[in-house]
């Protein structure tokens, strides 16, 4: 007559483990050194840029003097994510994707998690479903000498993250707007706006040693006097 083998606790607890043990996520070496969590090499291919490829740099104010000369040139990423200038890059800093409530929260467990290198830099392959519908995802960097940093996730190409970036992102939630349901369109036009009104135009300084609290306190009151952003914001039409 056939047995069953006796089931132990310990056999019990390795067998749950290894049922309820999620399938390891994939990195790949991006051509550009960067190590890209959740892309395969073949993803990474430079014959074949992928749609959800997110490429950036995580800069903010420190409490010591910034980059200069040639070195600071060759740090700054030519994406379209403006820094000041006097923004430092950010290493070791933990950069997540995540998914946001309605009121711009992020809900626990992020989707994907990885850290910059020595020139702030991170890679982030988004999954299929942010493809499908881009609202709703926010890249939040974290680091011990700074506070948070957010960017709404809604365009690969715009995937830097920096005291620009979460300042508009604090006048857009004080502003009323519901961060889970804008659209690319409507944000990408609201960041070309905050880069000329902070940027080319109010040329907002950090001085060497600035408080990133009070650089964000500066960006935000030249944002909220930018009569163009708010009557962006103040549409509540769809995209």
């Amino acid at each position: 007559m056939k047995t069953c083998p006796l089931i132990t606790p310990a056999l019990l607890a390795a067998l749950l483990l290894t049922a309820c043990k999620e399938p390891a996520i994939p990195s790949a070496m991006h051509p550009d050194g960067v190590t890209c969590v959740g892309a395969t090499p073949a993803q990474l291919a430079p014959e074949t840029p992928h749609a959800r490829l997110f490429f950036g740099q995580v800069r903010a104010p420190l409490q010591a003097p910034a980059a200069s000369g040639m070195l600071r040139e060759l740090l700054v990423p030519s994406a379209h994510a403006f820094a000041l200038d006097g923004e430092q890059p950010l290493v070791g800093a933990r950069v997540v994707l995540t998914r946001i409530d309605a009121q711009g929260n992020m809900l626990p467990h992020p989707l994907l998690s990885t850290r910059t290198d020595e020139q702030g830099r991170y890679c982030l392959l988004a999954p299929a479903a942010w493809q499908e519908d881009a609202r709703g995802w926010m890249l939040v960097a974290y680091h011990e000498e700074v506070i948070p940093l957010r960017q709404l996730a809604l365009a690969a190409h715009d995937a830097d993250l920096n005291t620009s970036t979460e300042a508009l992102v604090q006048v857009a939630s004080d502003q009323g707007l519901t961060l889970s349901t804008i659209t690319p369109s409507r944000w990408l036009n609201m960041r070309t706006v905050a880069d000329t009104a902070t940027g080319l135009f109010g040329q907002v300084e950090v001085a060497s040693g600035e408080h990133i609290m009070r650089v964000l306190l500066k960006l935000k009151e030249a944002l909220i006097k930018d009569e163009r952003l708010l009557k962006m914001m103040a549409r509540r039409e769809a995209d």
